[in-house]
């Protein structure tokens, strides 16, 4: 909780990730919130009993302990009918049940985490061209370069030298 002028901003955390956010002007209110996430409180119950906190689908996921599948659910939707982009990639990706166990980032790369609350990244991919894909480029080179398929098992072999 970190008074701000007149007002509380609460940040509600768990297992190292942000997981949800209010601001108020009542103390009482700022106080009673903290103390029932800090109470075990879930998500909900917290948002219900003080509407000032607000909570993100991801955050809910995680609390649920489904966030890998919710995850890759949302990257399937987000790649869809954009066969130009990471498409191919992430849909052969999450066929496989390897890559499927890992928690899927998109941006300017499609990356893979052990799991929802860890950074690391075990294993990323670049989208070179449509259809074609490559993994960090190096000294001399990049370390791999292919088609959905061949990113695929390079990503498998990747996580599983990582485990």
């Amino acid at each position: 909780m970190h008074p701000h002028g007149s007002e509380f901003r609460l940040e509600f955390g768990w297992k190292t990730a942000g997981q949800a956010h209010g601001v108020t002007p009542d103390p009482v209110s700022a106080a009673g919130a903290a103390a029932l996430w800090i109470g075990g409180s879930g998500l909900e119950e917290l948002a219900a009993r003080y509407p000032f906190v607000e909570f993100s689908a991801i955050a809910l996921a995680r609390e649920r302990g489904d966030a890998v599948e919710h995850q890759w659910r949302k990257m399937l939707e987000s790649v869809e009918g954009d066969p130009g982009g990471f498409h191919d990639l992430i849909t052969a990706a999450s066929e496989n049940a390897v890559l499927r166990g890992c928690f899927p980032y998109l941006g300017h790369r499609f990356a893979l985490a052990e799991d929802a609350f860890t950074p690391d990244v075990l294993v990323t991919a670049f989208l070179i061209r449509p259809g074609w894909y490559a993994s960090n480029r190096l000294a001399e080179g990049w370390g791999f370069e292919g088609d959905a398929n061949a990113a695929v098992a390079y990503m498998v072999d990747k996580v599983r030298a990582r485990h």
